[in-house]
């Protein structure tokens, strides 16, 4: 997967960043199960909206794919069909989030939301077969709940990192906007870019010079010094990373540091961002300054599910300055 990065430089800038994944075993003969749910969500996902709603997390344990079109989800034991699933398929060993927000969205192809929220003081959850009555799994009921820590069924979780610190980056000082519209897709041919190791940006003294990536391997110092200072205040940066087919990835986990500010895409969806301008462009500039300070140590931002962003095989991530990966993987 790749995965580009658009950083909006000051005077000085650096940035460097960090993505991890998560590999989860589940030991249950249910085909279908909640395998994990968020009762108070306070600083953890957020939806659509931008809100820290509640979320249900769905897990297909059997060996073939499962059509979730007709299963319900309730938080009422008298209820059973209290939300009803669109018509999805969830593949062997593949994890499907629900936000419990109460807003009720049904389409197949954008988040789906319950129309009801969950109690953190504890109450039934249930997954129900489409015949309305047979429970395909269920907490009958759950305990009290507590800020951002989920609860779930037993299981293995393993972390990898996808995108390490130094990594190499392909990138491009912009001098107009050619590449504007397509920079972040897939697919785009970046063989014409620069090659450096991250962190990347410039420094007027020498507050950075521990951040910049070193030369080697056939790429260049990430201190790009006078091809950025004073030229350009954004840099687009495109860093691949591989999931293997069958890996099960549930989430990843993005770190940054940056000066002053960034916005993060994998394969073309925005999944981070700070200090966005709006409108981004080969000119945007970062809508405020990120203390020297803090620019310095890493920023964890919140968890990805990506089951409609990450692919196997190869991605891409846009970052600014640097990036590293962590993924959360299923066995």
């Amino acid at each position: 997967m790749k995965c580009p990065l658009l950083p909006w430089l000051r005077p000085v800038a650096c940035a460097l960043a960090s993505i991890s994944a998560i590999a989860v075993t589940q030991s249950s003969s249910a085909e279908v199960l909640i395998s994990e749910f968020l009762a108070q969500n306070q600083d953890g996902i957020a939806d659509e909206d931008g809100d820290s709603s509640d979320w249900i997390e769905v897990f297909n344990s059997g060996p073939t794919q499962v059509n979730l079109g007709g299963y319900h989800l309730t938080d009422s034991s008298a209820n059973l069909s209290k939300w009803t699933f669109p018509p999805i398929t969830l593949g062997a060993g593949e994890f499907l989030v629900v936000f419990a927000s109460g807003k009720d969205r049904r389409d197949p192809d954008r988040e789906l939301h319950t129309n009801f929220s969950l109690n953190r003081s504890g109450e039934y959850l249930g997954l129900i077969a489409p015949d309305g009555s047979t429970v395909a799994d269920e907490y009958a009921p759950f305990p009290q709940q507590f800020a951002d820590l989920s609860y779930g069924k037993g299981q293995e979780q393993r972390t990898e990192v996808l995108i390490p610190e130094g990594a190499a980056a392909r990138y491009l000082i912009p001098v107009d906007g050619s590449v504007d519209g397509v920079w972040r897709d897939l697919g785009f041919d970046d063989s014409t870019w620069g090659l450096a190791n991250m962190g990347i940006g410039y420094d007027e003294n020498t507050t950075y010079d521990p951040h910049f990536g070193a030369a080697g391997n056939g790429a260049v110092s990430g201190d790009l010094d006078t091809a950025l200072n004073d030229v350009r205040t954004s840099v687009y940066l495109r860093i691949p990373f591989t999931v293997a087919p069958g890996s099960n990835v549930l989430r990843l986990t993005l770190r940054m540091k940056y000066d002053d500010g960034f916005a993060a895409f994998i394969n073309g969806f925005n999944v981070a961002e700070a200090n966005n301008p709006g409108n981004l462009s080969y000119v945007s500039a970062a809508s405020a300054l990120h203390e020297d300070a803090a620019s310095r140590q890493f920023r964890r931002l919140r968890s990805l599910w990506l089951r409609r962003v990450l692919g196997e095989g190869a991605n891409c991530s846009p970052s600014m300055v640097s990036t590293t990966i962590s993924a959360a993987r299923i066995f």
